[in-house]
């Protein structure tokens, strides 16, 4: 079965029919209502993801790519290349497409799509030459150009692997401006798909060891620039995450150690110091969003971060909101009675003596 004959007759009736006579902007607009099952159907037609699969042939995913490019190319087309980027045999897929689908090769003709990641991945395609080699070197000469990063950096030498310094420094500065969040999830998309190919933090020998060497360089960065200027390390991740989950190859990409759930190849120490990193996109969402509209018991909640600049934050809006007379509720006050003989958590167990003497009893 293909995409096609998995949904014939839902692409006659709503992506033919239902779509005759109408105009560009037209058809954008129907297909929007429809959206959402177009991608559950995408989803559930992808031959990975079909139950009972054990392993895909390239033929099959070179079949399913043609037949999105023809059905959906002119409203998905984006999303297709998004997906298709991350395929393990992406330059195989692509060289397929160019000799077998006159549709691909009219649509990667004249793009228009605003997004600069998905631009360049035009260029790419564009291209004559589908040469594995000639794909990552592409790849190397984008993250490199875009960062501080060289050649020698996104490879092992002699078991060093400067990546797991310099990217993290990278990174965090760069998170430091709210105008570069676009570009670090660009670069990022882009180092992902590097080590889908460049398994380091997957299959060498000392894997694990890198990978808490990186770690620890986002955390150290992160607790040198906090001070200064508040990351915006949790929205990079958030959006990341949005990005990654939307795809309908999510669950076949390997991603880096910021996105990593709990796989095999990693030990104990490794999620532990995962954890620590956590921990820091918990306080950069705090330092960075404007808490006068949450409740008592997220701040109460978030208090168990134990950081003072955190604390600082936390307490400035809890006073705020007292002095604006928008009073705690019974389940607020006994949040407090629970949280009050743990460290750090005086100066609120403090304030709120002083505020509601009358109701309390600390």
């Amino acid at each position: 079965m293909s995409f096609y004959e998995d949904n014939k007759f839902f692409i006659i009736q709503k992506l033919q029919v239902d779509m005759a006579g109408l105009s560009e902007k037209e058809k954008l607009e129907k297909y929007k209502v429809i959206k959402p099952i177009v991608r559950e159907r995408i989803y559930n037609s992808y031959p990975k993801n079909k139950p009972n699969i054990e392993e895909v042939s390239i033929n099959k995913l070179n079949v399913f790519y043609k037949e999105l490019f023809e059905y959906l190319g002119e409203f998905e087309i984006d999303y297709i290349i998004a997906n298709l980027f991350f395929e393990i045999y992406f330059t195989n897929i692509v060289h397929y497409l160019k000799k077998n689908s006159v549709v691909f090769n009219n649509l990667i003709v004249n793009p228009e799509s605003p997004n600069t990641f998905i631009s360049l991945m035009f260029l790419y395609l564009k291209e004559d030459d589908c040469f594995p080699s000639t794909f990552i070197s592409f790849l190397k000469n984008l993250i490199c150009s875009n960062t501080n990063l060289t050649f020698v950096d996104l490879e092992v030498d002699n078991n060093k692997f400067e990546f797991t310094h310099k990217y993290p420094k990278w990174l965090i500065k760069t998170l430091s401006d709210e105008e570069n969040l676009n570009k670090a999830i660009f670069v990022h998309l882009l180092v992902m798909k590097y080590f889908n190919i460049n398994k380091i933090f997957i299959e060498h020998e000392k894997n694990n060891f890198f990978a808490i060497i990186f770690i620890n360089n986002l955390i150290k960065n992160f607790d040198k620039s906090i001070s200064n200027r508040p990351s915006k390390l949790y929205l990079f991740r958030n959006k990341l995450n949005t990005i990654v989950k939307q795809l309908f190859i999510r669950e076949f990409i390997v991603k880096t150690p910021i996105l990593f759930t709990r796989q095999n190849h990693y030990t104990k120490g490794f999620y532990l110091k995962r954890d620590d990193f956590l921990n820091r996109v918990d306080e950069a969402e705090i330092l960075n969003n404007d808490l006068s509209n949450e409740d008592y018991l997220y701040l109460f909640e978030s208090l168990m971060i134990e950081k003072e600049i955190v604390h600082n934050k936390l307490l400035e809006h809890i006073t705020k909101k007292i002095n604006c007379l928008e009073y705690p509720i019974l389940d607020d006050f006994n949040r407090i009675e629970e949280i009050k003989n743990i460290p750090h958590q005086n100066n609120i167990h403090k304030i709120f003596n002083e505020k509601f003497y009358l109701f309390n009893d600390f």
